[in-house]
């Protein structure tokens, strides 16, 4: 054991794990509480678009109608709803399909991942604003977290680079991050 604590390479992965430990408890509050405001701002646009409150409890993303479709506006994105034939409008004054369409505005490549949310839990309050975020984490595996609380390091970093929001407030430049992301 002793041999171990004096290998160099061992004692930096361990101060490797250990900073990134101290980073995911450092940023972890920081990203919760803009990711808070921000769901706040989006259900507020919601609402005011479709002059109702938010309480969707039963559209399927895989088959919810965006708002750009509803006016007959195809995208580019292959992967749109806007494509699909099955699509369903949101009972609640097409509320899912403005949140879709301002999901898809706010990422940064207008590429959400939609598998790692569930639309359904949007409107809650308690967990609405970390199922709104998982959509700018696009490594899938997150559909099943119930909290940020669970995300690693790399889905913090993947939220804070594709969240357009969240990537103004850290004032940084992105390039090396975007080389990263890039490679995946």
């Amino acid at each position: 054991m002793e041999n171990e604590v004096e290998d160099t390479e061992l004692r930096n992965w361990v101060k490797a794990c250990l900073a990134l430990k101290c980073f995911k408890e450092g940023i972890l509050p920081f990203i919760a509480k803009k990711c808070d405001e921000w769901y706040i701002h989006m259900i507020s646009v919601v609402e005011a678009e479709c002059s109702s409150s938010y309480r969707c409890k039963s559209c399927d993303i895989n088959r919810v109608e965006p708002q750009h479709a509803t006016k007959n506006n195809k995208c580019s994105d292959k992967r749109c709803n806007c494509k699909r034939n099955d699509q369903t409008p949101c009972n609640e004054n097409g509320s899912c399909g403005v949140l879709y369409d301002l999901l898809k505005n706010e990422h940064v490549r207008c590429e959400p991942n939609w598998l790692n949310t569930k639309c359904d839990l949007w409107s809650d309050k308690q967990v609405g604003p970390w199922e709104l975020i998982k959509c700018f984490i696009f490594t899938t595996g997150y559909r099943e977290k119930t909290s940020i609380a669970q995300s690693d390091v790399t889905a913090l970093i993947q939220i804070c680079a594709n969240n357009t929001k969240l990537r103004n407030a850290f004032s940084t430049d992105f390039v090396h991050l975007d080389k990263v992301y890039d490679q995946f």
